[in-house]
């Protein structure tokens, strides 16, 4: 019984340990932005690297390839192009052709064009948007960790369940 209480454990630390460099804080932002009865969804890394050919010094970045959902539906692909404050704060999404939003307002995120972090929070955005006469757009951010740091957090309540294991196997007091 005690040697596979100590092979496990050994087993739980050797796995921590291996996998810690390949965790990451950073994670991925989840945006819901609902103007003019559309509900849009999508996805982005919460630290995007546009590289510099999608950069419009000190105005905007452009993020390509977006899978974006509309009102539920099946999600397609989508350009974005987020704005500096300077440029009026904001983002434009674009279908296709079609540009259903083209929101402004307040900037969505910080740090350089070259890379930016996301805000989390709420924003209220005015909507000039296809059929949009300049309505106010309601755009939520929240952070989505990764899937590697919740398995990081679970390894650590399994190690300190570990440690009471043994102690309590072995008669020792656990001090509180």
């Amino acid at each position: 019984m005690m040697k596979k209480l100590i092979g496990l454990c050994a087993l739980a630390i050797v796995f921590s340990a291996a996998s810690a460099p390949v965790a990451k804080a950073d994670g991925v932002d989840s945006f819901t932005y609902q103007s003019n009865g559309n509900t849009f969804v999508w996805r982005l890394p919460a630290s995007p690297f546009p590289g510099n050919s999608n950069v419009s010094p000190g105005l905007s970045f452009t993020l390509n390839n977006v899978s974006v959902s509309e009102n539920g539906a099946a999600p397609v692909l989508a350009t974005f192009d987020f704005f500096t404050l300077l440029d009026g704060g904001g983002f434009d999404l674009t279908l296709g052709k079609a540009m259903p939003i083209n929101a402004f307002g307040l900037a969505v995120f910080n740090g350089s064009l070259n890379s930016p972090t996301f805000l989390t929070g709420k924003f209220l955005l005015l909507d000039f948007g296809t059929g949009d006469d300049g309505s106010l757009g309601k755009l939520a951010v929240t952070h989505v960790p990764e899937p590697s740091s919740v398995g990081l957090l679970a390894i650590g309540f399994l190690l300190v369940a570990c440690v009471f294991t043994f102690k309590r196997a072995n008669g020792l007091q656990i001090q509180s």
